[in-house]
């Protein structure tokens, strides 16, 4: 196992960060470690699959997690308003970094993570290789 670190700068699309981390570090199955920063505009898929909010204000980010790979990520981020209200969801593109974010990915060895199509849920779903 290994880590990789990155720090995101502002006007960053905090999603195709991390694919971009993935890509050059050639990660087959990792773990979202951390990731705290803000962002301007957030934009998360609800439960369900099929409704996606976007809120266009300062938020914190205070909370993520995920299992990652080149072949196919799931993550999820909380973030929190200017009162400290709380929401999160599946991340989607469309999430712009605001100040700054500090990306803390673990590394699995040994281990490939894909996707496939699962009929049952209708989404591509985490199989281990």
């Amino acid at each position: 196992m290994k880590e990789v670190t990155m720090r995101l700068k502002t006007g960053d699309d905090l999603r195709d960060g991390i694919e971009v981390l993935l890509k050059d570090n050639d990660v087959k199955a990792g773990c979202l470690l951390s990731v705290v920063g803000s962002l301007s505009k957030a934009k998360l898929r609800m439960p369900g699959g099929k409704i996606v909010r976007d809120w266009s204000e300062e938020l914190e980010i205070v909370g993520g997690t995920g299992t990652l790979s080149i072949n196919g990520s799931h993550i999820h981020i909380s973030v929190s308003d200017k009162d400290g209200k709380v929401f999160g969801g599946h991340l989607v593109k469309d999430c712009m970094v605001r100040t700054t974010v500090e990306i803390v990915i673990l590394i699995l060895s040994g281990t490939e993570y894909v996707r496939v199509f699962d009929e049952r849920t209708g989404f591509a779903e985490l199989e281990v290789k």
